[in-house]
């Protein structure tokens, strides 16, 4: 049958800061359902479900009960060497500032570094997080350093490695250096590369809020998945019931918002979307001003390949052959019903094979340039044009 509709929820752009703290918490960019939930533990043992948006807990202050358990399996900083790197938690340090705290920058034993600090850890998702990065480690999940808690009342630090090149969705849309076609497809292969990890590790953990704002990058724009606030570890089988379904607007399988169930499939039905968007730079889904509606990306091309090829981002210079590569495998992810949805095991290999080719085929490229020949005809339909706004659909190079 069809896919049923995403819920009229506001879009999630991504945050302007990496390590921003209101991330799926923003009721702007979360759709939350109640479900009970069975079959499936969150990350931290014995914790419920996400806060539901707009909805309180009536109990705001609460503060995690087993950070103890935490001291076995992550580094605890006292309390004052954070207040030390940054003078006491001055405005000067701060990157980003959120319903749910703020972000802060600091330099620790020579390290730069991103502290996270979390209002109400309990709702934000402090234990999960601290969980399966301390248990997952991989070199495309970003690196927790460690945690710290306040000497009196519920906060919550959360300490990592400093990912100097932002989060994937702020470079796509705002970025003053757009990322090249063959960068987005080592992006795309990173980031498999951490969620194909998770999928295939014991227990099986789920991310349940893959999205480019939620892949990081660093110095020289290796990308690793981050903010793990909402993940859950299966001990079960396949599927994981969740007790709040939550995500970002876009991003989230239509049959994983309607069943509250998460699997494989509702993962990669994800990161086709983020694919989506490393090929067109258009967030999936966008409110309309002024009014709570929202328009689907995935409603614009309908799943067509000829439709979204048209709306390749002409700043990315996507060779057309490899834009149609990354775009076949993009519709498969979101196809509907999820049956014939790949894994992650065969995205990443099909990943891998389409970012050998774009190697060889940029190295002959450069090898025709340095010959004086100049890159090819077929390189790009955009060869010499303006770049767009990323907002904007180009005209179609297939019309």
């Amino acid at each position: 049958g069809d896919a049923p509709r995403p819920p009229a929820a506001a879009a999630g752009g991504g945050s302007q800061n990496p390590y921003h703290p209101s991330h799926h918490h923003n009721a702007n960019n979360a759709a939350h359902y109640g479900h009970n939930n069975q079959g499936c533990v969150p990350a931290a043992a014995g914790q419920g479900g996400q806060q539901a948006m707009g909805g309180g807990t009536g109990n705001v202050e609460r503060s995690p009960t087993t950070d103890n358990s935490l001291n076995d399996i992550c580094l605890e900083y006292p309390i004052e060497v954070l207040d030390k790197a940054t003078e006491g938690f001055h405005d000067k340090y701060c990157l980003a500032a959120g319903a749910y705290g703020k972000v802060y920058k600091a330099t620790l034993k020579g390290t730069e570094c991103a502290i996270k600090q979390l209002q109400h850890p309990v709702e934000t998702g402090f234990e999960e997080e601290v969980r399966v990065l301390s248990k997952f480690r991989h070199p495309c999940l970003v690196i927790l350093m460690g945690f710290a808690r306040a000497k009196q009342g519920p906060y919550r630090y959360l300490v990592y490695e400093f990912m100097k090149g932002g989060d994937v969705g702020t470079r796509l849309q705002k970025g003053t250096k757009p990322l090249l076609w063959y960068q987005r497809i080592e992006i795309a292969v990173d980031a498999c590369e951490g969620l194909h990890h998770l999928h295939n590790s014991h227990p099986k953990v789920y991310h349940r809020d893959i999205k480019t704002a939620n892949i990081l990058l660093d110095k020289n724009d290796g990308a690793k998945m981050a903010d793990f606030g909402l993940a859950k570890i299966s001990h079960g089988g396949e599927d994981c019931r969740v007790q709040q379904v939550t995500g970002t607007a876009g991003y989230a399988d239509p049959l994983y918002i309607k069943r509250a169930v998460v699997t494989e499939h509702t993962e990669v039905y994800s990161f086709g979307m983020v694919l989506v968007e490393l090929l067109t730079a258009r967030p999936p889904a966008t409110q309309r001003p002024g009014t709570k509606e929202v328009d689907y990306l995935v409603n614009e091309f309908n799943h067509d390949i000829d439709r979204l090829m048209c709306m390749l981002d002409r700043r990315a210079q996507w060779p057309l052959e490899f834009a149609r590569k990354v775009a076949n495998l993009a519709l498969r992810c979101i196809m509907v019903p999820e049956d014939p949805r790949p894994s992650f095991s065969e995205i990443l290999t099909e990943l891998r094979a389409i970012s050998d080719e774009a190697t060889a085929f940029k190295e002959r490229q450069e090898a025709l340039s340095s010959l004086g020949h100049g890159p090819a005809a077929t390189t790009t339909p955009y060869q010499g044009m303006p770049p767009l706004q990323p907002t904007h659909t180009p005209h179609c190079p297939m019309a």
